[in-house]
């Protein structure tokens, strides 16, 4: 019973924790501001990309079917799947069994590099343009880069945490889920502020290239950690059909890429407020020429 209250302080605890390493110290403004950003994050955001990556995922599902479709040999092959599976509600397969069934089609190179495309590039895309959608609503405010910086963050938190309520796990597995949410957290919130700072620089100081930079950098760490992810889904769908390919060998070393990203995402979130919390101090010291 108590399991979901200790669901939600496992999933947000380590998501409060990331917005006070993002932005102590920084302009927040006021505290209307700064919950509409976070607001904006967790709900506006999400309901935006989740309808764009439906239509995306549907985009892939016609242009797989027109590929069925033109080989019928595929397609007899499908249909044969496709009427096992019926007998399913009375003689429901086990997952060894579904998996030895649908695993030669899961493991096809077009398959796979489609997924990666599909999960570690068009993805990030559509999530690192509209996960700062907090930062989008203050364009006419003239925010300056730190305060870009903590509402990107903000946003890429609410976003973090919508995300780490909506996916869960059972319970043998729940804690290794949880500790990796919080690799993907970081990776959210760093992203997410980077964007906002290159975005209220755009803004200022009309550097469009440098936000575009900051853009495409923060799409790949995105695409990164998800290719890591889905490499570790292939290796095991191998070792379950007893075959050794290159993904087995990049699953093993796939937990490790993983932990360096995220800690390599939380040193330069905590680099950044540094250096920003220092620019601020440096331009609020007066100098001697104010002195006299």
């Amino acid at each position: 019973l108590p399991f979901p209250i200790f669901h939600i302080l496992a999933t947000s605890v380590p998501v409060i924790w990331l917005i006070y390493l993002a932005v102590r110290g920084l302009p927040v403004g006021s505290p209307q501001r700064a919950w509409g950003v976070f607001g904006s994050g967790l709900l506006l955001g999400p309901i935006l990309i989740l309808t764009l990556e439906m239509l995306a995922l549907l985009g892939v599902f016609v242009l797989v079917v027109v590929v069925v479709i033109s080989q019928p040999q595929l397609m007899d092959e499908l249909s044969s799947v496709a009427r096992l599976l019926e007998t399913a509600p009375q003689n429901p397969p086990t997952p060894e069994a579904l998996l030895e069934l649908l695993g030669p089609y899961l493991t096809q190179p077009l398959v796979i590099w489609g997924t990666l495309a599909f999960a570690a590039l068009l993805v990030p895309l559509i999530e690192e343009t509209l996960k700062p959608i907090g930062v989008w609503l203050l364009a006419g405010h003239r925010i300056t880069p730190s305060a870009g910086f903590a509402a990107g963050a903000l946003s890429g938190a609410g976003y973090a945490l919508f995300e780490n309520l909506l996916l869960t796990a059972n319970s043998e597995t729940w804690a290794t889920v949880q500790i990796a949410r919080m690799g993907t957290s970081v990776i959210h919130i760093l992203t997410t502020a980077l964007v906002g700072y290159a975005l209220a620089i755009a803004w200022q100081r009309r550097r469009y290239w440098q936000l575009l930079g900051v853009y495409l950098g923060a799409v790949l760490l995105h695409g990164a950690w998800n290719a890591m992810s889905l490499f570790m889904t292939f290796g095991e769908i191998e070792q379950l059909l007893n075959q050794a390919n290159c993904w087995t060998s990049l699953s093993n070393l796939a937990p490790f890429a993983m932990g360096a990203l995220a800690i390599f995402s939380l040193a330069l979130l905590v680099w950044f407020n540094f250096r920003l919390r220092r620019g601020q101090a440096l331009k609020a010291t007066p100098t001697t020429d104010q002195i006299t």
